[in-house]
């Protein structure tokens, strides 16, 4: 319940304070103020259901990767299409959740080659080389998944 109502909050006050000055600048201070306190909520709320929603449902699959040896999963973002990434220790693997488009991409451990922290504003992203591409990933922990795939790559913690 706390994480449900930390992601309420976290997408909801942004989005109601972004709608509330605009709809203020264009209808008057208290038309803002109640539309963006009433859109933030209701923003807040779907995208705090959608997520655990989500959640749910890629859950059923971890049974499937603790075969594995689950070590990390959580929910990820690969160029704008969401879903949930696992890590075992023989495989990285990207289930989009269908909304949105997205494939399924699987990465053998073998076949990646480095794994770092993405540049840029979203301090959230780490990277993934493997077979002469490169893979960015949006997540909520970037420091636990790079240190995560150290001892399974062999490779001191990239995580600063």
């Amino acid at each position: 319940m706390k994480r449900f109502l930390q992601l309420m909050v976290m997408a909801g006050v942004p989005f109601g304070a972004a709608l509330g000055l605009v709809s203020g600048l264009k209808h008057g201070l208290a038309s803002g103020l109640g539309s963006g306190i009433a859109c933030g909520l209701m923003f807040g709320l779907a995208i705090a259901t959608f997520v655990h929603v989500q959640g749910k449902k890629f859950a059923r699959l971890r049974p499937t990767y603790a075969k594995e040896g689950l070590v990390i999963d959580g929910g990820a973002n690969l160029g704008g299409k969401g879903g949930w990434l696992f890590l075992t220790k023989q495989r990285l693997v990207f289930e989009p959740h269908g909304v949105g488009g997205g494939s399924r991409v699987e990465l053998p451990l073998a076949t990646i080659t480095e794994v770092r922290p993405a540049s840029g504003m979203l301090v959230r992203r780490f990277e993934v080389v493997a077979a002469g591409k490169t893979l960015s990933f949006l997540v909520e922990s970037r420091d636990k998944w790079l240190e995560a795939f150290a001892p399974l790559l062999g490779i001191a913690s990239a995580s600063s």
